[in-house]
């Protein structure tokens, strides 16, 4: 039954919260005020979305005495025409497509998307999340050959050179700091180029790609591109090419933003870095 609230009259109360009833002491008043009952339990739902509260109310009440909630409409029943009905129907079919285009092209701008920001990880992250960032970053800027080292104990990833006979490959070691990135860990990228030399017979470049102070703010970059006199003159003595993973994010943004930047040109600048190396 739905009541008109002049029909009610609430005299006390105790409200359960938690239990989302309550136990109210009340008159429904009927027509001339005549009481119909009094006190009793009173639960609160809140209000369908999918039905109408009169259909909701019936579904309530045929589920309390136990009765069938909705009869089976008969197979002669959909033989009756009702007007207009194709027509709604026809309607119904061009919405749902509608929608389905409409949900297809927010999965793609959705994907579209995630590849934008996924990028900004060289900015923040490290291990083997910065890894792939700068895998992903490579690729973007034309190395699609990038892969892993000889092994997972040993250089991160290696690229061929197409534009010089100096170098064969370069190979990387990528570490992310939340202080400095340490001698040690430009020295690593120092050993990879030396066992090539050794063991494969092959002279290569070492790149090493660090992502100092790496939760700081990026405005606050000066400390990003810091580097001692030491390590600088470490890099320039063994042709080390330092190439900070914000400086990577930089080309990636760039390019991003529809500009051109070839990977000639990325090559070069890595072939060509006196010890710290920009590509824009």
């Amino acid at each position: 039954m739905i009541l008109n609230p002049q029909q009610i009259i609430i005299s006390s109360h105790y409200y359960n919260f938690l239990n989302t009833h309550a136990r109210v002491k009340y008159r429904i008043l009927g027509e001339n005020r005549k009481r119909l009952w009094e006190t009793g339990q009173v639960i609160f739902l809140p209000p369908p979305t999918k039905i109408s509260s009169t259909e909701a109310i019936e579904v309530l009440v045929n589920s309390l005495v136990g009765m069938k909630l909705k009869e089976d409409e008969p197979d002669w029943a959909s033989k009756v025409k009702m007007p207009k009905v194709e027509e709604l129907e026809k309607q119904i079919s061009k919405e749902k497509k509608t929608i389905a285009e409409a949900n297809e092209k927010i999965r793609q701008l959705t994907h579209e998307k995630t590849e934008m920001e996924k990028h900004k990880k060289l900015l923040w992250t490290y291990d083997k999340p910065l890894e792939y960032a700068v895998r992903d970053a490579f690729i973007l800027l034309g190395f699609t050959e990038i892969r892993a080292g000889r092994s997972k104990e040993l250089e991160d990833w290696v690229i061929d050179f197409k534009t010089t006979k100096e170098y064969v490959h370069g190979v990387m070691e990528v570490k992310g700091s939340e202080k400095r990135t340490s001698m040690e860990n430009m020295n690593q990228c120092h050993k990879w180029v030396n066992q090539y030399r050794v063991k494969e017979k092959e002279k290569v470049l070492g790149i090493f790609l660090p992502n100092q102070f790496r939760r700081e703010e990026l405005p606050d970059s000066k400390k990003r591109l810091h580097f001692e006199p030491n390590e600088i003159e470490f890099a320039k003595d063994f042709k080390i090419c330092v190439l900070p993973t914000v400086e990577l994010f930089n080309a990636v943004k760039y390019v991003l933003q529809g500009n051109k930047l070839p990977r000639e040109e990325n090559e070069k600048r890595i072939l060509e870095a006196d010890a710290i190396c920009k590509l824009i």
